[in-house]
């Protein structure tokens, strides 16, 4: 949620920040939200795709840190 967390710009990028964080914070989780997931129009169910993907991403960059939480 580009809004109010950390928004994407490179997977490797945002997992060191995740790990930075975590030797300040306790981190058990990341999550996004799918703003369009819901619409039928085919531009907003490519842009799910593509907020899947980069979540997807993620996720698998910090996947050594054994998040208990990964949620979309």
């Amino acid at each position: 949620m580009n809004r109010i967390g950390i928004g994407y710009d490179n997977p490797q990028k945002i997992a060191s920040k995740i790990r930075n964080l975590s030797d300040k914070l306790e981190i058990n989780g990341i999550l996004t939200h799918l703003c369009v997931a819901d619409s039928m129009d085919e531009s907003d169910k490519i842009f799910t795709r593509l907020q899947l993907e980069r979540f997807k991403a993620i996720a698998d960059e910090i996947a050594g840190m054994n998040l208990p939480y990964i949620h979309c």
